[in-house]
Protein backbone atom coordinates (compact mmCIF):
# COMPACT_ATOMS: atom_id res chain seq x y z
CA UNK A 1 0.00 0.00 0.00
CA UNK A 2 1.30 3.78 -1.14
CA UNK A 3 2.20 5.52 2.20
CA UNK A 4 -0.64 8.68 1.39
CA UNK A 5 0.74 11.97 1.09
CA UNK A 6 1.43 14.81 3.86
CA UNK A 7 -0.16 18.01 4.05
CA UNK A 8 2.94 20.34 2.49
CA UNK A 9 3.62 23.81 3.82
CA UNK A 10 4.16 26.54 1.74
CA UNK A 11 7.59 26.39 3.57
CA UNK A 12 8.52 24.00 0.68
CA UNK A 13 8.71 27.12 -1.58
CA UNK A 14 11.10 29.31 0.90
CA UNK A 15 13.57 26.41 2.18
CA UNK A 16 16.92 28.16 0.82
CA UNK A 17 15.78 31.47 2.43
CA UNK A 18 13.93 30.41 5.45
CA UNK A 19 16.46 31.09 7.90
CA UNK A 20 17.72 34.66 5.87
CA UNK A 21 14.03 35.76 7.10
CA UNK A 22 13.52 34.14 10.63
CA UNK A 23 17.40 33.73 11.93
CA UNK A 24 18.66 34.26 15.23
CA UNK A 25 20.94 36.65 16.68
CA UNK A 26 24.37 35.33 18.08
CA UNK A 27 23.28 35.87 22.30
CA UNK A 28 19.94 34.30 21.18
CA UNK A 29 21.82 30.99 19.82
CA UNK A 30 24.18 31.31 22.81
CA UNK A 31 21.19 31.75 25.39
CA UNK A 32 19.94 28.42 23.63
CA UNK A 33 22.71 26.50 23.55
CA UNK A 34 23.14 27.40 27.43
CA UNK A 35 19.89 25.90 28.02
CA UNK A 36 19.90 22.83 25.84
CA UNK A 37 23.25 22.16 27.78
CA UNK A 38 20.62 22.49 31.52
CA UNK A 39 19.05 19.65 30.17
CA UNK A 40 22.23 17.43 29.04
CA UNK A 41 23.79 18.15 32.79
CA UNK A 42 20.18 17.07 34.29
CA UNK A 43 19.92 13.83 32.62
CA UNK A 44 17.48 15.00 29.44
CA UNK A 45 19.80 13.92 26.74
CA UNK A 46 17.20 13.09 23.91
CA UNK A 47 15.06 15.94 22.69
CA UNK A 48 12.49 15.69 19.43
CA UNK A 49 11.14 19.10 17.56
CA UNK A 50 8.14 18.33 14.86
CA UNK A 51 8.49 21.95 13.23
CA UNK A 52 12.36 21.38 13.14
CA UNK A 53 12.73 23.12 9.43
CA UNK A 54 16.03 23.42 8.50
CA UNK A 55 17.50 22.95 11.75
CA UNK A 56 18.29 26.85 13.40
CA UNK A 57 17.00 25.12 17.03
CA UNK A 58 17.86 21.75 16.49
CA UNK A 59 21.93 22.63 15.28
CA UNK A 60 21.91 24.69 18.62
CA UNK A 61 20.48 21.82 20.52
CA UNK A 62 22.54 19.60 19.11
CA UNK A 63 25.70 21.86 20.17
CA UNK A 64 24.74 22.05 23.47
CA UNK A 65 25.54 18.04 23.32
CA UNK A 66 21.74 16.77 22.71
CA UNK A 67 20.76 14.04 20.67
CA UNK A 68 18.12 15.32 18.11
CA UNK A 69 15.08 14.16 16.27
CA UNK A 70 13.72 16.78 13.77
CA UNK A 71 10.86 16.10 12.52
CA UNK A 72 9.10 18.06 9.48
CA UNK A 73 6.47 17.87 7.29
CA UNK A 74 8.06 20.15 4.46
CA UNK A 75 10.92 17.54 2.46
CA UNK A 76 12.43 20.85 0.83
CA UNK A 77 13.19 22.01 4.69
CA UNK A 78 14.72 19.19 5.63
CA UNK A 79 16.80 18.65 2.66
CA UNK A 80 18.27 22.04 3.36
CA UNK A 81 18.86 20.63 7.66
CA UNK A 82 20.65 17.57 6.13
CA UNK A 83 22.71 19.72 3.94
CA UNK A 84 23.67 22.14 6.95
CA UNK A 85 24.44 18.43 9.01
CA UNK A 86 26.83 17.35 6.27
CA UNK A 87 28.96 20.59 6.94
CA UNK A 88 28.92 19.63 11.01
CA UNK A 89 30.07 16.29 10.98
CA UNK A 90 30.91 16.83 15.07
CA UNK A 91 27.21 16.61 15.89
CA UNK A 92 25.49 15.23 12.53
CA UNK A 93 25.94 11.73 13.73
CA UNK A 94 23.41 13.01 16.85
CA UNK A 95 20.67 14.06 14.36
CA UNK A 96 17.64 11.75 12.49
CA UNK A 97 16.17 13.33 10.48
CA UNK A 98 12.48 12.09 10.11
CA UNK A 99 9.76 13.48 7.56
CA UNK A 100 6.11 12.87 9.75
CA UNK A 101 3.46 15.16 10.72
CA UNK A 102 3.33 16.94 13.78
CA UNK A 103 -0.06 15.36 14.46
CA UNK A 104 0.58 11.91 14.25
CA UNK A 105 4.12 11.11 15.82
CA UNK A 106 5.88 8.15 14.28
CA UNK A 107 7.54 7.10 17.40
CA UNK A 108 6.57 5.17 20.52
CA UNK A 109 5.02 6.55 23.67
CA UNK A 110 7.65 7.45 26.33
CA UNK A 111 10.69 7.08 24.05
CA UNK A 112 12.23 10.63 24.47
CA UNK A 113 13.64 12.88 27.70
CA UNK A 114 11.95 16.20 26.05
CA UNK A 115 9.72 17.53 23.16
CA UNK A 116 10.27 21.25 22.00
CA UNK A 117 7.85 23.34 19.55
CA UNK A 118 9.48 25.78 18.70
CA UNK A 119 7.40 28.93 17.49
CA UNK A 120 5.11 26.74 15.32
CA UNK A 121 1.84 25.93 16.66
CA UNK A 122 0.03 28.13 15.07
CA UNK A 123 1.24 26.42 11.64
CA UNK A 124 -0.96 23.65 12.51
CA UNK A 125 -4.39 23.56 12.35
CA UNK A 126 -4.68 20.80 14.60
CA UNK A 127 -2.61 22.32 16.96
CA UNK A 128 -4.37 20.57 20.29
CA UNK A 129 -3.31 17.65 18.71
CA UNK A 130 -0.13 18.09 18.00
CA UNK A 131 0.62 19.03 21.46
CA UNK A 132 -0.78 15.90 22.87
CA UNK A 133 1.19 14.16 20.38
CA UNK A 134 4.08 16.13 21.87
CA UNK A 135 3.06 14.46 25.38
CA UNK A 136 2.98 11.40 24.20
CA UNK A 137 5.77 10.55 23.16
CA UNK A 138 7.75 12.02 25.84
CA UNK A 139 8.57 10.12 29.28
CA UNK A 140 7.02 10.64 32.09
CA UNK A 141 8.92 13.18 34.57
CA UNK A 142 10.50 14.61 30.89
CA UNK A 143 9.83 18.12 29.66
CA UNK A 144 7.58 19.26 27.40
CA UNK A 145 8.89 23.05 26.05
CA UNK A 146 7.46 25.75 24.16
CA UNK A 147 9.91 28.53 22.77
CA UNK A 148 8.39 31.45 22.11
CA UNK A 149 9.39 34.92 20.15
CA UNK A 150 7.55 37.51 21.91
CA UNK A 151 7.72 40.54 20.02
CA UNK A 152 6.49 43.97 20.61
CA UNK A 153 6.43 46.52 18.19
CA UNK A 154 6.77 49.82 17.70
CA UNK A 155 3.47 52.16 16.73
CA UNK A 156 5.28 52.76 13.28
CA UNK A 157 5.72 48.89 12.95
CA UNK A 158 2.05 48.27 13.73
CA UNK A 159 1.16 50.59 11.32
CA UNK A 160 3.06 49.49 8.23
CA UNK A 161 2.48 45.71 9.65
CA UNK A 162 -1.47 46.34 9.49
CA UNK A 163 -0.99 48.28 6.13
CA UNK A 164 0.69 45.61 4.95
CA UNK A 165 -1.54 42.74 5.77
CA UNK A 166 -4.82 44.84 4.38
CA UNK A 167 -3.39 45.37 0.69
CA UNK A 168 -2.00 41.35 0.51
CA UNK A 169 -5.72 40.51 2.44
CA UNK A 170 -7.81 42.84 -0.68
CA UNK A 171 -5.08 41.05 -3.41
CA UNK A 172 -7.04 37.99 -2.25
CA UNK A 173 -4.33 36.34 -0.23
CA UNK A 174 -5.56 34.40 3.13
CA UNK A 175 -3.05 34.84 5.80
CA UNK A 176 -2.41 32.10 8.78
CA UNK A 177 -4.02 32.66 11.62
CA UNK A 178 -2.36 33.47 14.30
CA UNK A 179 -3.87 30.37 16.46
CA UNK A 180 -2.77 30.03 19.20
CA UNK A 181 -1.43 32.66 20.19
CA UNK A 182 1.27 32.99 23.34
CA UNK A 183 -0.65 33.21 25.86
CA UNK A 184 -3.22 30.17 24.72
CA UNK A 185 -0.72 28.04 24.16
CA UNK A 186 0.90 28.60 27.52
CA UNK A 187 -2.36 27.63 28.74
CA UNK A 188 -2.65 24.43 26.82
CA UNK A 189 0.64 23.10 28.18
CA UNK A 190 -0.21 23.74 31.74
CA UNK A 191 -3.78 21.65 30.65
CA UNK A 192 -1.33 19.03 30.00
CA UNK A 193 1.73 18.80 32.41
CA UNK A 194 2.63 19.92 35.84
CA UNK A 195 4.96 22.78 37.17
CA UNK A 196 4.79 24.87 33.68
CA UNK A 197 7.38 27.59 34.31
CA UNK A 198 8.33 30.68 31.85
CA UNK A 199 11.70 31.77 31.42
CA UNK A 200 13.31 34.75 29.69
CA UNK A 201 16.11 33.61 27.84
CA UNK A 202 17.72 36.58 26.03
CA UNK A 203 16.12 39.96 24.43
CA UNK A 204 17.06 42.13 21.44
CA UNK A 205 15.85 44.74 18.97
CA UNK A 206 15.77 44.69 15.74
CA UNK A 207 14.44 47.15 12.71
CA UNK A 208 15.22 49.25 9.40
CA UNK A 209 14.22 51.85 7.88
CA UNK A 210 11.48 52.93 5.83
CA UNK A 211 13.57 52.66 2.57
CA UNK A 212 15.08 49.84 3.42
CA UNK A 213 12.16 48.16 4.16
CA UNK A 214 10.32 49.38 0.51
CA UNK A 215 13.27 47.93 -1.22
CA UNK A 216 13.39 44.97 0.28
CA UNK A 217 9.65 43.88 -0.11
CA UNK A 218 10.04 41.62 -3.36
CA UNK A 219 12.13 39.07 -1.03
CA UNK A 220 9.01 38.61 0.63
CA UNK A 221 7.71 37.31 -2.42
CA UNK A 222 7.96 33.67 -1.61
CA UNK A 223 5.36 33.51 1.19
CA UNK A 224 2.49 35.31 -1.49
CA UNK A 225 3.06 32.62 -3.83
CA UNK A 226 -0.67 31.82 -4.28
CA UNK A 227 -1.14 35.30 -5.44
CA UNK A 228 -0.27 35.78 -9.44
CA UNK A 229 2.45 37.80 -10.24
CA UNK A 230 -0.20 40.64 -11.88
CA UNK A 231 -1.83 40.56 -8.16
CA UNK A 232 1.71 40.98 -6.34
CA UNK A 233 2.90 43.83 -8.71
CA UNK A 234 -0.76 45.78 -7.29
CA UNK A 235 0.16 44.50 -4.14
CA UNK A 236 3.44 46.26 -4.21
CA UNK A 237 2.22 49.69 -6.22
CA UNK A 238 -0.72 49.86 -3.99
CA UNK A 239 1.58 49.57 -0.89
CA UNK A 240 4.21 52.02 -1.80
CA UNK A 241 1.15 54.78 -2.62
CA UNK A 242 -0.17 54.23 1.33
CA UNK A 243 3.71 54.92 2.10
CA UNK A 244 3.57 57.97 0.34
CA UNK A 245 0.89 59.26 1.86
CA UNK A 246 1.34 57.59 5.50
CA UNK A 247 3.61 60.37 6.78
CA UNK A 248 6.58 57.92 7.71
CA UNK A 249 9.74 59.13 6.06
CA UNK A 250 12.04 56.81 4.15
CA UNK A 251 14.61 57.20 7.25
CA UNK A 252 11.76 56.55 9.87
CA UNK A 253 12.25 53.69 12.08
CA UNK A 254 10.25 50.40 12.10
CA UNK A 255 11.62 48.39 15.11
CA UNK A 256 10.64 46.33 17.45
CA UNK A 257 11.71 43.83 20.40
CA UNK A 258 12.12 39.93 20.59
CA UNK A 259 12.09 38.66 23.91
CA UNK A 260 12.70 34.71 23.31
CA UNK A 261 10.71 32.48 26.17
CA UNK A 262 11.60 29.11 27.05
CA UNK A 263 8.02 27.57 28.84
CA UNK A 264 8.76 24.33 30.45
CA UNK A 265 5.75 21.31 32.13
CA UNK A 266 6.73 18.36 33.19
CA UNK A 267 4.86 15.34 32.02
CA UNK A 268 2.97 13.08 34.83
CA UNK A 269 3.38 10.24 35.52
CA UNK A 270 -0.46 9.48 33.31
CA UNK A 271 -0.14 11.52 30.76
Amino acid sequence: MDTPALPRLPFDRIAEVFDDQRALPPDAIAALQRAFAELVDAGLASLVEPGAGTGRIAIPALAAGLRVTALDVSVPMLDTLSARLRRLPEVADRCDVVHGDATALPFDDDRFDTGLLAQVLYLIPAWEQALDELVRVVRPAGRVMLLQERTWMSPELDRWDVAWRDSTEQSGHVPVPQVPDDDVSVAALAERTNQVAERELVSWEFGQKVDDALAGLDRMRPLYEALPDAAWTSVVAGFRRWQATSGLAGDSWLGGTVTLTLVTGVVPACS
